[in-house]
């Protein structure tokens, strides 16, 4: 079925990438999708204070990110305090950095470099998912 009732809302969108142009590349790629930016952060401490006065549906993180806390654990932080689900955006695709990531039960995982076809695929599943998430719960 075509047509704008077979299609769901915008997602809202936190970016959490503390490399400057990937975190750009990703900015653009999520707009193409029509999905909104909510907020663009470089780092986990960020990530889960935005997290608590930034309404968002969902975060796409970098598993590696500089600071004291690193991706998983801020995907785990933002399921935990604010029922926030996320993508993986990583070059770090080996079944041990996988295994890790399945405790912030996460949406998806998009291996970098990016393909912009490969992200859009992963948000729309992702909106599908909340979408019956949601449905399910109210």
């Amino acid at each position: 079925m075509t047509g704008s009732a077979s299609r769901t809302p915008p997602l809202r969108v936190m970016i959490v990438e503390d490399e400057p142009l990937i975190s750009l590349a990703l900015q653009e790629i999520v707009r193409s999708c029509g999905h909104v930016i909510a907020a663009v952060v470089d780092n986990a401490e960020d990530a889960v204070a935005h997290a608590a006065h930034v309404e968002l549906d969902l975060a796409l993180m970098d598993i590696s990110l500089h600071g004291r806390q690193g991706g998983i654990d801020a995907a785990v932080a933002l399921r935990e305090a604010h029922d926030l689900r996320s993508i993986f955006v990583t070059a770090h695709t080996d079944p041990g950095t996988r295994d890790l990531a399945q405790a912030a039960w996460p949406l998806g995982l998009v291996a970098k470099p990016i393909h912009p076809a490969r992200l859009n695929a992963a948000l729309r599943n992702a909106a599908g998912t909340l979408a019956a998430l949601a449905a399910r719960a109210g």
